[in-house]
């Protein structure tokens, strides 16, 4: 179907000194709303004009959903180009995850006109299947992009309003002082050093990410601290060098408190793996974080598994609550509030802000580890 529709109409005009029939047609300007009339040339019957505005359709200057998408987040192509010199991400997982979602548009919308495709086409479909509504909502940006790339293939059509999906996952709890002592036992848990990965997600407030990334020259002996700086892919193939919120330009590094309870057992299995505890160990990437399995990190689906046995086998009840991984981050955020300021614990835990955009920069790591000396101390008295 097409989105304009023409009208055939006669009407007389002046030629020299008469007034003659001539055959017209009319339609609808999609951008003003405006009615615009044009003549059907060399048409002497309704049958010739009616014919004239058909092959108006057939030349429509439009495309295929799937002719504009093809090459668009491909590494090398126009459309990344384009992207960077407007600044905005080119990172591989970036292009990786939007290429998906691009992909399966087209499989489900490639044969639309750009100019065809409408809100409740769109909705309907992402009503039927079953996905998140966070995923609703990336294929609705990435659908999105495709508009905005249609623009730059000379084609004028704008994007379509389609509503947000909110979702209604619940948040993840705190566990209480007494739950997380039960929780955080070696007995709990068949693969020790994933243990001790929980017991530092918990101690330093990382996310599982975080933890996923950790390398020994992260941990300052002597000064009971924790440098944050990388994450671990979901794949497990690349260690970014940049924390969540960061870029290569601007990897948002912090400083974490290691709370008391966890400092013993994290040295006693580092020094059982013999990591380096130097800044300067020179290692780098996936191969030499500490936390692994059968020579690889941990994979986030595995932890899952380890982590919702080891709450049965402390006896934890959630009772309504949420209690996951993620957890051990929001506990660790509600106990530090009790001693320190919610400004420090917000510069720890990796929460931005329009203060701190450029905190977390290398040269800024060894003031922030001044910073925190005085807290440590209050740490200990209590």
């Amino acid at each position: 179907m097409s989105l304009l529709i023409y009208h055939v109409f006669r009407r007389h005009v002046k030629s020299g000194n008469k007034l003659v029939w001539r055959w017209h047609y009319w339609f609808t300007d999609l951008n003003t709303g405006k009615r615009i009339i044009r003549v059907c040339k060399n048409c002497s019957t309704r049958y010739e004009a009616e014919q004239y505005v058909s092959a108006l359709n057939e030349k429509r200057n439009s495309k295929k959903i799937k002719d504009i998408a093809q090459d668009m987040y491909l590494p090398g192509n126009d459309h990344v180009k384009r992207r960077q010199q407007l600044g905005k991400t080119i990172k591989k997982e970036t292009l990786k995850e939007s290429r998906r979602f691009i992909e399966h548009i087209i499989n489900q919308f490639g044969q639309y006109d750009i100019l065809d495709l409408t809100p409740k086409d769109v909705v309907n479909y992402l009503f039927r299947v079953q996905r998140s509504a966070s995923w609703k909502n990336q294929f609705t940006g990435a659908l999105h992009e495709i508009y905005k790339e249609a623009n730059f293939c000379g084609i004028k059509v704008q994007k379509l309003e389609i509503p947000r999906f909110s979702g209604k996952t619940k948040k993840s709890d705190v566990f209480t002082d007494s739950e997380l002592k039960k929780l955080l036992q070696s007995k709990n848990f068949d693969n020790y050093p994933a243990f001790v990965l929980f017991l530092l997600t918990a101690g330093a407030g990382l996310r599982i990410s975080e933890a996923r990334a950790f390398r020994g020259c992260q941990y300052l002996r002597n000064q009971q601290m924790i440098i944050v700086d990388g994450f671990m892919n979901r794949e497990n193939t690349i260690r970014n060098n940049y924390n969540k919120t960061g870029s290569d330009d601007n990897p948002r590094w912090r400083v974490s408190i290691l709370q008391n309870w966890a400092v013993g057992i994290l040295e006693d299995f580092l020094n059982s793996q013999n990591c380096e505890l130097s800044a300067n160990s020179g290692k780098d990437g996936a191969s030499a974080v500490v936390f692994k399995y059968n020579s690889a990190p941990f994979r986030v689906e595995y932890l899952r598994r380890l982590f919702s046995r080891a709450i049965k086998r402390a006896g934890i009840e959630a009772n309504g609550r949420k209690l996951t991984m993620h957890s051990l981050r929001y506990t660790y955020v509600t106990q530090m509030r009790t001693v320190l300021s919610g400004e420090i614990v917000q510069k720890m835990v990796g929460h931005t802000s329009i203060e701190m955009t450029n905190y977390y920069n290398r040269p800024d790591l060894l003031m922030a580890i001044e910073t925190l000396k005085p807290a440590v101390k209050k740490l200990s008295e209590n």
